[in-house]
């Protein structure tokens, strides 16, 4: 099973999609030259994304989200440096093409202000909830600190400290379970 990947003055090759996504995306940035650490992805005559950087599983088989016999540009994600104001946010789409027809280019706008609207409410939503599981630890310290100061509770601080530990480790785990599974129904 192959697809078609056009690329620059409309130089063509072939791939094989019978492969894990990650080896397909690895294989991509081999050809082209672009670093390891680079986001890319590739798209259908229209302009529309395959959004296989977001696939949670990299051995996902690509002939799972892939027409074969198709023919697909390849696109670089561009996003901004972690650790600054608009870390990780998507700045733009570049189609990997010298003369692209501004129909797609468009599309590829469309599709990368929609991934920053996704990524900022999914952002919200995450500190959300970390700050409800602040306050909660907050409030739940408080009540046993008032429990011990009038002896209903005889626990060291050691112990206190290991429930906390142990709680949070169930919240984080509740919340990275409830990600991936959010995740895997999107795609």
């Amino acid at each position: 099973m192959f697809i078609s990947i056009i690329h620059g003055d409309t130089q063509e090759f072939l791939v094989n999609i019978n492969c894990n996504v990650i080896h397909l995306l690895d294989y991509l940035k081999q050809r082209f030259q672009l670093p390891m650490t680079d986001t890319i992805d590739i798209c259908d005559k229209n302009g529309s994304l395959k959004y296989l950087f977001l696939i949670t599983n990299f051995f996902e088989r690509a002939a799972n989200g892939l027409t074969p016999h198709e023919t697909y540009y390849v696109c670089k994600i561009v996003r901004g440096e972690p650790g600054f104001k608009h870390g990780c946010c998507y700045k733009k789409i570049i189609l990997m093409l010298s003369n692209a027809d501004p129909k797609i280019t468009d599309a590829l706008r469309a599709q990368c202000d929609l991934l920053e609207k996704c990524r900022l409410k999914l952002l919200r939503a995450y500190k959300a909830k970390q700050s409800a599981a602040h306050d909660m630890r907050i409030h739940s310290s408080s009540l046993t600190s008032q429990k011990m100061s009038r002896g209903a509770l005889k626990l060291s601080e050691e112990e206190i400290s290991n429930r906390n530990k142990s709680n949070n480790t169930r919240i984080l785990h509740s919340k990275i379970s409830d990600s991936l599974r959010k995740d895997k129904y999107k795609l």
